[in-house]
């Protein structure tokens, strides 16, 4: 991963080269938690949600960088 952008009505994730480890279970992700995660047609992804105050910015960003590390982790098993 390159970046993340957290704000008070989502977070943008943006990958290295536009790539991730494990394109497959990146896909099956975003499957699963459509309501809240999409792909752009630029390689990123964005994550609806509502955090109003910095705390909640962090732990969002928390949540979300330990759901893609999990996901990249499953390419290395």
């Amino acid at each position: 991963m390159a970046k993340i952008d957290v704000g008070p009505k989502g977070a943008v994730v943006t990958f290295r080269d536009d790539q991730f480890v494990n394109p497959m279970g990146l896909v099956g992700l975003v499957q699963k938690q459509q309501a809240f995660w999409r792909m752009r047609p630029d390689n990123k992804v964005v994550v609806k949600g509502e955090w109003d105050t910095p705390d909640q910015r962090l732990a969002a960003a928390e949540r979300i960088l330990s759901q893609l590390a999990k996901v990249a982790l499953q390419a290395a098993a």
